[in-house]
This record gives structure tokens, C-alpha cells and sequence, in this order.
């Protein structure tokens, strides 16, 4: 029992230790941080003389004072020049040292500053490190960051020309100043480290502390200035700081050609805003200044849409109403998530030194989120909140959110008007609003939103501010356009790299192309886009009734294209009942086409401007596709068809690559046959519009009957030359299509089955062992050629250590043995399984076989030599022919061997012979005659093959037994073996019907190539419908 006592007082004191350690540890970290903020790298001292000293705790190695040249470790650092001191040293250092000046009147000379340079330095004159040693070694310039040694200074030139940077900051002329905004505790103390990165590179009169002033105040003295001819912002914050810098601006008046543009570089969390400009979500490390710079020189100026956010409330006794004023960039919300970011907004307020950093901020919003959707806190909000969109009242679901977006990020980088199905994409700049629900759930677009909250208090943000609001009504209208920065990489995110057109599509594109010989015609496509790549994925098209039929433009109207949008919609409805991975790519409308007949395929300038248009107010990765039809090549009157796909630009546009999607499906899906027939239904409806307009808008005049008969009758007839063209325009695409289509249908089985016999042939044992053989005799008879020149005699040895071509001939015959056996082989289990022979002979029993072959060999060689090596000093000719090297009844033993190998393939060919006479009835009774000429075929070549196997192979190991005499054996065997080796590829060429056809069309292409250039073919029956390039 004592002991029991004794462990649950021990455990009892372990637990109060441990929660006091864990109590004293948390104090001790908040003490740091106060002590952090009073008098670390955050804290600054006044500013001194020109000097703007910061307090530094610990410097890196390799640090000495400017002032005494002593090694330092803790003391205080300029932001604006860069030098060092100890706190002792620092009057001494503003006497004797000067810093950046704010004005100045003269030219702008190097400031160079001694010692304490970056790792890795080059001079600027010889290009040779420097920096490198102990103490204040080098220069380097305060203002363009120079460095140089101390014998190089006298061949710069005293003048500044601020490097990369002579136009972003301080300038005498032409002067288009970067004024950078960020706060000094924004992102965990990340807005520090961007003001004293800056101030490196800049004057320090353009970087601004907003924890000390406003911008309006920087922005107002910089207004002042003169020589500025257009004025960069950057701003290192949050959202909110954005919008906080653009109400700056907006009260400044500013001439037009001076209006400054913004740049945003992310600090803290959320940033949607610089997700979708493609700055990134967020700046941590190291800040490289010079690198910002330059890309800011790089970025395009886009516009973005600011909103007025009026909040109209009645107060107390609803006696008077109170009107509150915001200004949106980003998103406005009310339900769920406002109450998620409210409770993280007072939660981080409450304790701000220790909820702080990126990850307890994540971590806060993952906790209140959470908590609140699980709470159900909102729910039933769509019987508290009212929406009109437009002055259109919406009918809500059951909802707990509903979000109004001006950019498609929201919370954190969630795109949730992709996620949505509907409508069409969205802008950061087409004046519209994108209204939805929280899931997400597309309600739509308006210029003028309402939202009207009856009878309780709901959690409510704008741009990441939020509050609870009362009763009130809440609108939300077009205040205007502001210039930000968009990154290279996000402007090249909008531009489309590749289209992928299904064929199904093409085809009907083809057809309308086609259908209308004189006039263009037009159509919008329908597919999915994809972001990350620039591709553009093309599956259906919609074809469209012409305003007004015209041979050099096409017109549509807002209906069609609102039809368009629709047919879209019903396909999404359709694919949701498929699999998941058709539901993740939801279709809409991404381009148009329209035809050139007659014309080449490149856009005009109405094209031009019409795509430029589009891909403003619809969707910056908006495709067009131009298809040339009834062009005729002047040299070899052959019918061409030419289509391209193009982007526009302000002064031209540029060609985007096609790739045509075949399907593997012969069938033709439903979609496509009813696009074909609404194509057809529209192509003569609008020839009969145009009939019954010519028929209306004639004078009949009684006086002129005769002349009205005639006009009728040539109506009549060109109404029927139209339809008989578009028929015709209809009719050659589609046959093309279908015969196609009927080379690869179910209907054609032998033809589908001798196909796949011949490719997965190529695969198949005998190729390996021809490829093999080939390759070790072509070896063998290139060391027979050099030692056929040397006439001295060799010992046993010497042929087997220093001539290995006695093996390289063991290895290759063999080879050649076995290849016979198995061609036959896999031909005839080809011809009776219908190319499943590739079940017997797949690609891992094809390996099996190849080893299994090989250790024979290897075996057979390994014996060789050990029955050789038994008398290794006996006398040989230089040839070194096995039969000289081994025992003669062992040789006399393996050419009986091989002799009777032959003779078996003689017989299993003749058997195979017997057996195709005997069988006339196959599996393959689809076709008789092409099964007859099949049969016919094996038959020839396999008589072929044992022609070849007698002479090349029996006769020459027969010659071997019976001839004593070398030259008589040199001058017959070895030659007939040569033969053998020299007659394989003619065998292997015989024995393959579909190969031997391939060679055929072969040398047909090679003869029509021929006489194409010398222009002897006959081009009279042109199929000019179809498609030949």
C-alpha cells in the first residue's frame, strides 16, 4: 500500500512540474518577443543625421566596424548605406561617414561604402572576386550596389548610373520612380526585412513605413515632383493593405498620364488578390530586391474592378437609417465563412503577440472553421437574407453562406466560380459581379447586387474585414477601374499554347465549312480549358443561324450566344450522371470558328478585332479556328483544306498549334448525330430565310409581269443550286468520315486479326534470333576476312584465346537453327489461332526461350573448349575451324547432330504441309478466298523454307562428313553456309505475307513520289471534300 502511495504522489508532483515547466516556458517565450519588439532587428532608434540605425543582436561571422576595423558581433546597422558599428562607435560614425542624401542638386556620384561585402562578390572592371580576407577589404556602392577593389575605384567613373535600377529610382530625368508601402509588423516581422531591402537600392524617400505614416502622404509629396513621368506603387502586405493604398490614391487628384500603377508583393496569409495576378501567396526568406525590381519591368498593367459597398441600417426606434461606405476588390461575404474569419480576427486581436506567424494563423482558421461549419451556426440563412441581382430578386436555397466575388480566388486560393457549373467565366474586369453559395453553388452574374438582411445579425466581410451586422440593406455597385501589375507568368497563364480538337467536332466544322461555298459561316466551340497547361480541350461545337450572309464577315447575335451557354449547361446535366472524372471537367463555351472559302486561312483584320473582343469580355484564353475550304493548288490542282488556330493581340495575332483527337470508338456517339442534324436543319433554314426575304422584298409590278416570272424562276433555281451545294458540301466530309470509320469496324474480323498477327510478329522469338544472328555473323565473317591473309600455323591455343570467331560461329548457327524452327512455328500457330499466337509467344516466355537458348550454347561452347583444351599444342591452319580443333569423332558426333536437327525440320514442315492440304475448314469462314490465298501463301513459303533448309544447312554438315580435303571443304561448306546466312532476310521476307505487302506499298509510295515530281499523275477525280493535308 505504501508503495502505491509513494508512485501516486510522485506522479501527482511530475504532473504540477511538468505543467509549471510547460507554464514558465510559454512566459518566457512572450517575454522574448516583447523584448524582441523593443529592442531587436525590429526596433529602430530616431534617425540620426542622415543615418537610419537599426539594432542588430548577432551578426554573421566575417563583420567588422567601419569605424574601428575591429571584428563585431552585436551593435547597429544603416538601412540606407549598409555600414556597421559598435554602439560605441556610432557618433563617430555619423561624424566621419556620410549616407544616402534625400535631394540632391548636382549629379549623383558613387557612395562607396568599405568592407562588409555580400558573399561571392565580383568586381565590376576586372570581374575577379573580391571581399575576400580580414577586415574592411573592397567597395562597394551604396546606390547601384556596386563592388570593386580599392586599385580598380580610379578606372569607374564618379558618376552613378544605378545599374538596372536608373529608371525606378532617384533620377534627374525621365524619372519613374518605384514607391514601395509596407508595414514593419506585417507577415511576422517580413515587412521589416522589405523595407531594409529596399532602402538598399533606392532612395530612401520611396520607401515608406505605414506603421509611421499614411500613404496619402507619401503619394502627395511625390505628386509634387515634377520630372516623374509615371509612378510604380508596390505594396508588401495584405488585401487590406491594398485596398488601404488604393483609397490613397483615389484621393489624390492626378494628372491622367500620371496615375500610379500598383504592384502587389505578398506578406501574411490569405493574398488573394496576388494569387490571381500571379505574384504568388505569400513572401518569406530572404528579400532579393533587385530581383522585384526586375520583375516588375516585366510585368503587363491590367485593370481591376473596385466596388462601392453601401450598408444602410435603421438605428435605434427606427427613427433614422445610417449609411456606411466600403470599397471591394476582392469579395464580399455573408454567413459561415465572415463568422469564421470574426472569430479569427478577434481571436488573434485579443492576444497579438502570441498569435502571430503564418502557421498559428493557419492553424486558428482550420480550429473556428471547423468549429463553425460543425456548429451550424448559419443555417437557414435563406430565410434571414434577401439577394436581387440586377433588381431581379433570386429564389435561395437552403444555404448557410453566400459569397459575392470580383476575383476568382476566395479564401486562401479557393476558385469557387470553378468549381460551380454555369455560366460563363469569370473576369477580374468585365464590370461584373459573380454571386454564388458557399458549397459552391453558381446563382450569377450582375452589374448591381442587393442583399438585404431582415430580422437578425449575421457575421459579415469585405476584402478579409469582418463584423456582425444588424438589419440592413446592403448594395454593392460599379465604382470604377484600378491599375495593378500581373505578373509575366500570369499573363502567360491566359494565353493558350495547344488546342485539342476531338475529331467528332472537326468533323461537324467541316461540314459547316463545307455546307456554304460562297459565304462564311460560323459557330462557337465547346469544351474545358485547362490553366496550368494553356490547353484548350475542344469536344462539341454549336453551329449558329448568321445575322446577315455576307462572303467576307460573319455576325451573331446576344441570343445565340446565351443559346450556346444553355446547350452547354444541358451537356453538364448529361455528364453528371457519368463517371467522376467527366463531372471534375465541366464544359462551357471557349471559342468560335468560322470559314474562309476561297481565301487563305489567316484572320483579317475584322477577325482580328472580333477576337480581341471576345477575349475581353469573355475569357482571356478564348479561342478562334479558321477553316479555308474550296482552295485548289495552282501547281498540282489538288484540293486543299487549311485550318488554323489563333489568338489576337493589339497589332496582329498569333497561331496556336491544333492537334486532332482521334476516337477509338468506330461508332458514331448520339452527340455527334444530333449536332449533324441540327447542322443540317440550320444550313436550310437559312437558305430558305434568304428565299422567302429575295421573293418579299421584289416590286411585283403588273406591268412587269414577265420580268417578275423570270426574277422568280432564277430564285427558284439558285435556291436549288444552293441546297444541291450544301448537299454536296454535307454529303463528302461524311463519306470520307464513314469509310474511314468502316476500315476499323467489328464487320472486318480476319482483316483486324491478320493486322494484329503482323505487329505483334514483330515482336515474336524469330525476330529476336534473326536480329542476334545477323549481328554475331556479320562479326564472324569480318575475322574470317582478316585471317584468311595469314598462312603460318597456330596452335589450339591460339585459336581459342586469341580468335574467339570459332565461338562468334558456334553462337550464330546455332542461333539461325533454332529461328527456322520457330518462324515456322509462329507462323502457322498465326494463321490457325488468328493472331493469338502472341499468347504463346509473349514477351516474358520470348525471354525465357532467348535464356534458355543462350545456356545451351554457352554449354555446348564450354565443352568445346574443355575437349579442345585436352591437346592445346597441336598445329591448326590459321582459319581455326572447329573441326581441327576438337576431337574429330566429337566433331563427326555434332555434325550428325545438326544433320539430324535438319532432317526434323524437314519432316515438321512437311507435316505442316500435309496438315494445310488435309485442313481446308479453318476458324477463318468469314472469307473464304482470303483464307484460301492465305493457306495458298504458308504453303509457298514454307516449300520455300525447306528448299533453303536443304541446301544451306543439311548439304553442307553432309559435306563436312563426308569431304577429308580443307580446300575442297573451304571451297563448298563455307560458302553454302554464307548462303544460309545471306538468304535469311529473303526467307524471313517470303515466309511474312503482311511484311511482304508492307515492301510492296513501300515501293508504290516511292514510284508515286517519283512521278508527282516530275508531274505525270493524273489529277482529273479529285476528291475535293476531303481532307488531304
Amino acid at each position: 500500500m505504501t508503495i502505491f502511495l509513494i508512485l501516486y504522489e510522485t506522479a501527482k508532483n511530475c504532473g504540477l512540474v511538468f505543467g509549471v515547466a510547460v507554464l514558465t516556458f510559454y512566459l518566457i517565450k512572450i517575454l522574448c518577443t516583447l523584448l524582441a519588439e523593443s529592442g531587436s532587428v525590429h526596433a529602430t532608434t530616431p534617425q540620426l543625421k542622415g543615418h537610419h540605425w537599426t539594432l542588430v543582436d548577432a551578426f554573421d561571422a566575417g563583420y567588422y566596424c567601419n569605424v574601428c576595423n575591429d571584428s563585431i558581433y552585436h551593435g547597429l546597422e544603416c538601412d540606407y548605406c549598409g555600414i556597421v558599428t559598435d554602439v560605441s562607435c556610432m557618433k563617430k560614425a555619423e561624424q566621419s561617414i556620410s549616407c544616402k542624401s534625400v535631394a540632391d542638386v548636382n549629379k549623383l556620384e558613387h557612395l562607396w561604402v568599405p568592407g562588409n561585402l555580400p558573399l561571392n562578390s565580383v568586381c565590376c572592371v576586372c570581374f575577379h572576386n573580391c571581399g575576400v580576407g580580414f577586415g574592411l577589404n573592397n567597395l562597394r556602392c551604396s546606390w547601384c550596389q556596386r563592388t570593386a577593389h580599392d586599385a580598380c575605384r580610379h578606372r569607374i567613373s564618379p558618376n552613378c548610373d544605378l545599374s538596372t535600377i536608373h529608371n525606378l529610382s532617384d533620377n534627374l530625368h525621365s524619372w519613374s520612380p518605384v514607391v514601395v508601402f509596407a508595414n514593419r509588423f506585417s507577415g511576422s516581422g517580413e515587412g521589416y526585412l522589405v523595407l531594409k531591402a529596399f532602402r538598399r537600392v533606392l532612395n530612401p524617400i520611396q520607401v515608406c513605413d505605414l506603421s509611421r505614416q499614411s500613404p496619402k502622404l507619401g503619394l502627395e509629396l511625390l505628386n509634387k515632383i515634377k520630372d516623374i513621368s509615371k509612378m510604380v506603387v508596390l505594396v508588401a502586405g495584405g488585401d487590406g493593405t491594398v485596398g488601404w493604398v488604393f483609397s490613397a490614391i483615389e484621393e489624390i487628384s492626378w494628372p491622367e498620364n500620371r496615375r500610379p500603377t500598383v504592384a502587389v508583393l505578398p506578406l501574411g496569409t490569405g493574398n488573394d488578390l496576388s494569387r490571381v495576378l500571379g505574384w504568388g501567396d505569400g513572401h518569406s526568406g530572404i528579400v532579393d530586391a533587385a530581383g522585384i525590381l526586375q520583375q516588375l519591368s516585366q510585368a503587363t498593367p491590367v485593370k481591376l474592378d473596385r466596388w462601392l459597398v453601401s450598408v444602410t441600417s435603421p438605428t435605434k426606434l427606427g427613427m433614422k437609417w445610417s449609411k456606411s461606405e466600403y470599397k471591394m476588390n476582392n469579395y464580399l461575404s455573408v454567413g459561415v465563412d465572415a463568422l469564421v474569419t470574426l472569430n479569427f480576427h478577434n481571436r488573434r486581436h485579443s492576444l497579438p503577440r502570441v498569435l502571430s506567424g503564418r502557421f498559428m494563423n493557419k492553424f486558428l482558421f482550420f480550429t473556428y472553421g471547423t468549429k463553425d461549419v460543425l456548429e451550424r451556426m448559419c443555417r437557414n440563412l435563406h430565410l434571414h437574407v434577401e439577394l436581387q441581382l440586377d433588381d431581379k430578386p433570386v429564389e435561395l436555397p437552403e444555404l448557410e453562406g453566400v459569397v459575392v466575388l470580383n476575383i476568382p480566388c476566395w479564401g486562401a486560393g479557393v476558385k469557387p466560380w470553378q468549381m460551380g457549373k454555369g455560366g460563363p467565366p469569370q473576369l477580374i474586369d468585365d464590370g461584373l459581379l459573380e454571386v454564388g453559395l458557399s458549397e459552391p453553388y453558381r446563382i450569377g452574374q450582375a452589374k448591381k447586387v442587393q442583399i438585404r438582411i431582415k430580422d437578425c445579425s449575421l457575421p459579415m466581410q469585405v476584402d478579409g474585414e469582418p463584423w456582425r451586422q444588424g438589419p440592413s440593406t446592403i448594395l454593392i455597385t460599379h465604382f470604377g477601374h484600378a491599375s495593378i501589375f500581373a505578373s509575366e507568368q500570369a499573363m502567360m497563364m491566359a494565353k493558350v499554347n495547344c488546342v485539342y480538337l476531338s475529331s467528332e467536332a472537326y468533323l461537324v466544322c467541316l461540314i459547316h465549312a463545307y455546307a456554304n461555298e460562297r459565304e462564311e459561316v460560323m459557330g462557337l466551340l465547346i469544351g474545358y480549358t485547362d490553366e496550368q497547361t494553356g490547353c484548350c480541350h475542344v469536344t462539341n461545337t454549336v453551329q449558329l443561324k448568321r445575322l446577315v450572309k455576307r462572303s467576307d464577315r460573319v455576325e451573331m447575335t446576344p441570343e445565340t450566344l446565351s443559346e450556346a451557354i444553355i446547350y452547354a449547361d444541358n451537356l453538364n446535366a448529361v455528364n453528371d450522371s457519368l463517371d467522376e472524372s467527366v463531372r471534375k471537367k465541366p464544359v462551357r463555351v471557349i471559342g468560335w470558328y468560322h470559314s474562309h472559302p476561297h481565301i487563305t486561312v489567316y484572320p483579317s483584320g475584322v477577325d482580328n478585332h472580333t477576337q480581341c473582343e471576345y477575349q475581353n469580355a469573355l475569357d482571356p484564353m478564348w479561342i478562334g479556328i479558321i477553316f479555308s475550304v474550296y482552295n485548289t493548288d495552282e501547281r498540282s490542282g489538288i484540293g486543299r483544306l487549311n485550318y488554323l488556330a489563333f489568338q489576337s493581340f493589339e497589332n496582329g495575332h498569333y497561331s496556336v498549334p491544333v492537334m486532332i483527337v482521334p476516337k477509338l470508338e468506330p461508332a458514331i456517339d448520339s452527340i455527334l448525330s444530333e449536332r449533324i442534324g441540327a447542322l443540317t436543319e440550320l444550313c436550310f433554314a437559312e437558305e430558305s430565310d434568304a428565299f422567302e426575304k429575295a421573293v418579299q422584298s421584289f416590286n411585283f409590278d403588273d406591268n412587269l409581269q414577265q420580268l417578275n416570272t423570270l426574277a422568280y424562276s432564277h430564285n427558284v433555281s439558285t435556291y436549288t443550286t444552293n441546297v444541291c451545294s450544301t448537299i454536296r458540301g454535307f454529303v463528302h466530309p461524311l463519306l470520307a468520315y464513314l469509310t474511314d470509320r468502316s476500315r476499323h469496324s467489328n464487320y472486318n474480323l480476319v482483316a483486324d486479326a491478320l493486322n494484329k498477327s503482323s505487329n505483334d510478329d514483330r515482336l515474336g522469338v524469330s525476330n529476336w534470333l534473326c536480329s542476334i544472328g545477323c549481328l554475331i555473323l556479320q562479326c564472324h565473317r569480318i575475322m574470317i576476312f582478316y585471317l584468311q591473309k595469314e598462312h603460318q600455323l597456330w596452335t589450339v591455343r591460339d585459336c581459342l584465346l586469341k580468335v574467339p570467331h570459332m565461338t562468334l560461329s558456334t553462337i550464330g548457327y546455332d542461333l539461325f537453327s533454332l529461328m527456322i524452327f520457330l518462324l515456322c512455328l509462329e507462323r502457322v500457330t498465326a494463321f490457325y489461332k488468328l493472331g493469338l499466337h502472341y499468347v504463346i509467344f509473349d514477351i516474358d516466355r520470348t525471354l525465357l526461350i532467348l535464356i534458355s537458348c543462350f545456356l545451351i550454347i554457352s554449354v555446348k561452347i564450354a565443352a568445346a573448349w574443355a575437349i579442345a583444351f585436352m591437346d592445346m599444342h597441336r598445329k591448326v591452319s590459321a582459319l581455326c575451324h572447329m573441326r581441327e580443333c576438337i576431337n574429330p569423332i566429337i566433331y563427326r558426333s555434332t555434325a550428325w547432330t545438326y544433320m539430324i536437327i535438319g532432317y526434323l525440320t524437314v519432316v515438321f514442315y512437311l507435316a505442316t504441309v500435309a496438315l494445310l492440304l488435309h485442313r481446308r475448314n479453318t476458324t477463318c469462314t468469314i472469307m473464304r478466298q482470303m483464307q484460301l490465298n492465305r493457306e495458298r501463301s504458308i504453303a509457298r513459303s514454307i516449300a520455300f523454307v525447306i528448299l533453303c533448309t536443304f541446301v544451306c544447312q543439311i548439304l553442307p554438315w553432309t559435306l563436312e562428313l563426308v569431304l577429308t580435303d580443307k580446300h575442297v571443304l573451304h571451297s563448298v561448306s563455307l560458302p553454302l553456309r554464307t548462303m544460309n546466312w545471306s538468304l535469311t532476310p529473303t526467307i524471313y521476307l517470303v515466309i511474312h505475307p503482311d511484311l511482304r505487302k508492307q515492301m510492296k506499298n513501300f515501293f508504290h509510295r516511292i514510284r508515286a513520289c517519283s512521278q508527282q515530281s516530275r508531274g505525270n499523275l493524273n489529277l482529273n477525280s479529285v476528291y475535293v471534300g476531303y481532307p488531304i493535308n
